[in-house]
């Protein structure tokens, strides 16, 4: 199925179905009633979407949601209905978030962004064309494995305890930098992992919290890390220097001070 521009939104008052009216197709979403101990991230995973794609989708700016709150869940091109993860997951070692397309983007953007290819997101879409549109939602293999976000989590939770959702974000871009930059392992693990010479590369590896589990927020802001993959893709380090004993960490080039850390260049 080729994408199309979209013309207008039509949302129907009853608030159970929200269509999108394009040339010669509709897309469908669906609505959810906020339950009780229902988190972004819940039900993030119970559609298979993206916690950004839901708060995008809704105009949210933070990730407070309450009881009876009708959140809309939009539907990628090329499915009838929002899927499970179990159904949109694929390969064990990949996991496929829903990206939406924002004004400027190209398919070559986005796979640069998820480091992927441009057939990979065609094939994913069920499109041959290159044609895409502001407001579309795109399904993308990001290739980062349940393992791997849980392992991010852990490492979030405990690298940002008490810091803001936004310092949390701001933790698992850094290991996603990381992958991605010279120097560095290129992969999630083996980036968390790196033995430097009095131990580990993050301090919760080598004390062991790394093991503790991770928190639902710290999930929530490493889903929102990979969603938004390719921002401020130049933080590749952070330190507290409150309590850093390290001087060369200072000498890097800060580039932003979120709650207690520092990130730098």
């Amino acid at each position: 199925m080729k994408l199309h521009k979209m013309k207008n939104w039509m949302t129907l008052s009853a608030a159970t179905i929200t269509l999108t009216t394009t040339q010669g197709v509709a897309s469908a979403a669906t609505v959810h009633t906020v339950k009780e101990n229902d988190s972004l991230w819940k039900i993030s995973k119970q559609y298979g979407m993206s916690v950004q794609s839901i708060k995008q989708a809704n105009q949210k700016t933070n990730d407070q949601i309450y009881i009876g709150e009708h959140l809309t869940i939009p539907t990628p091109h090329g499915l009838s209905k929002p899927q499970s993860p179990k159904n949109l997951t694929g390969a064990k070692n990949s996991v496929q978030v829903v990206y939406q397309v924002k004004r400027g983007d190209t398919l070559q953007k986005i796979a640069n962004r998820y480091n992927v290819s441009i057939q990979s997101i065609k094939q994913a879409n069920n499109t041959s064309g290159d044609q895409i549109y502001p407001g579309e939602h795109l399904i993308i293999t990001t290739g980062i494995s349940e393992k791997e976000r849980d392992l991010m989590a852990r490492l979030v939770t405990a690298e940002a305890k008490g810091e803001p959702y936004k310092g949390k974000v701001a933790v698992a871009k850094v290991v996603l930098n990381r992958v991605d930059a010279e120097g560095f392992p290129n992969t999630i693990k083996d980036v968390i992992y790196e033995p430097i010479k009095y131990g580990y590369a993050f301090t919760p590896v080598t004390n062991g919290k790394i093991n503790e589990p991770a928190t639902a927020e710290a999930r929530m802001a490493v889903e929102e890390a990979i969603s938004t993959k390719g921002t401020n893709s130049d933080w590749l380090y952070f330190y507290n220097p409150k309590t850093s004993t390290d001087k060369w960490i200072t000498t890097r080039q800060t580039v932003a001070s979120i709650g207690n850390h520092v990130f730098a260049k």
